[in-house]
């Protein structure tokens, strides 16, 4: 297998900024990841798909998908914050050159919102939010949570981020009601 130069990329923004935080979704890129292309639904398993696997340090991470030219997973929950690390992907018994990445406490990213009421609608241009509508917000990359999850799997409920979460609307500080 062969990573690209791109490094790791932050599966919901796009970018590859060297960093990764714990429970963070990402996709690597190369050549002769797996053998075969294979999707996996959440929630996702520990080993690797197909013939392919990706370790961050010495830790295996869940995989959602692999194909010849792209693997899409997310970093195990229990990696240390504010490390120097590798990243590679073995496909059978063979290794890819390892990519140099930092493992962060946080690194927040929106993948979706939704009006909390009607619940399960999309905010949208054509559903659009409006001032003191109370929102639902996916993310990731968060960090830490509590009690410990294991990445890939759902959360036990009452599952909360460790750190005060806060987010700017329109220029104004929030407060996040739960973050869990």
């Amino acid at each position: 297998p062969s990573l690209d130069g791109t490094g790791v990329l932050d599966a919901a923004t796009g970018l590859s900024t060297g960093t990764l935080a714990p429970g963070s979704l990402f996709n690597l890129t190369g050549a002769r990841l797996a053998s075969t292309s294979f999707a996996a639904n959440p929630p996702w398993p520990d080993a690797g798909l197909s013939d392919a696997s990706v370790f961050i340090g010495a830790e295996l991470a869940p995989l959602q998908s692999v194909s010849d030219g792209k693997i899409a997973g997310i970093a195990p929950m229990d990696l240390g914050a504010n490390i120097d690390t590798q990243v590679f992907v073995t496909r059978g018994a063979t290794y890819s050159v390892p990519v140099a990445m930092k493992v962060v406490t946080a690194q927040p990213a929106i993948t979706k919102v939704y009006h909390a009421t009607p619940a399960g609608i999309a905010v949208d241009a054509a559903h659009p939010a409006h001032a003191g509508e109370s929102l639902a917000i996916e993310c990731t990359g968060l960090g830490a949570v509590t009690p410990a999850g294991t990445a890939g799997t759902v959360a036990p409920s009452g599952t909360q981020v460790v750190a005060q979460v806060q987010m700017i609307v329109g220029g104004y500080m929030v407060n996040a009601d739960s973050a869990g």
